[in-house]
């Protein structure tokens, strides 16, 4: 369980730092990693950096292997992953406090990227 989470870390770690090549995107995942729980839609990512969506998603591809979706929904799990460790936060309260509209949508991704639902990592953890 607990490399699991170190490879996730080390993944994210590793996609933190770009290449010089694209060395502008520090910024941009800096924006994200500050604000996970706040950004609704890629919109207001490309927004934040006068860029257009498509042109924000090609790029953010190009420069760390990931969609800027799934690098968002990690960052988010990985902070879940830490609430339900050292919290007492029911599940729905963890989901929204990482930016999760949904709690079916919470689970869903969290069982996707964790392989176990958020009750059963609390257990586990525990």
């Amino acid at each position: 369980l607990l490399s699991l989470l170190n490879n996730k870390k080390k993944n994210a770690q590793i996609v933190e730092q770009p290449s010089s090549k694209n060395a502008n995107f520090g910024p941009i995942l800096s924006y994200i990693n500050q604000n996970y729980n706040k950004i609704t839609k890629i919109e207001d990512i490309a927004k934040s950096f006068y860029m257009s969506k498509y042109y924000l998603c090609h790029r953010f591809k190009e420069a760390t292997g990931l969609t800027v979706i799934q690098y968002l929904n990690n960052i988010k799990i990985q902070h879940a992953c830490n609430l339900l460790i050292n919290t007492n936060l029911t599940i729905l309260e963890i989901g929204n406090e990482c930016g999760f509209n949904s709690s079916m949508y919470f689970c869903k991704v969290f069982k996707q990227t964790v392989f176990m639902t958020p009750r059963e990592f609390r257990k586990k953890a525990r």
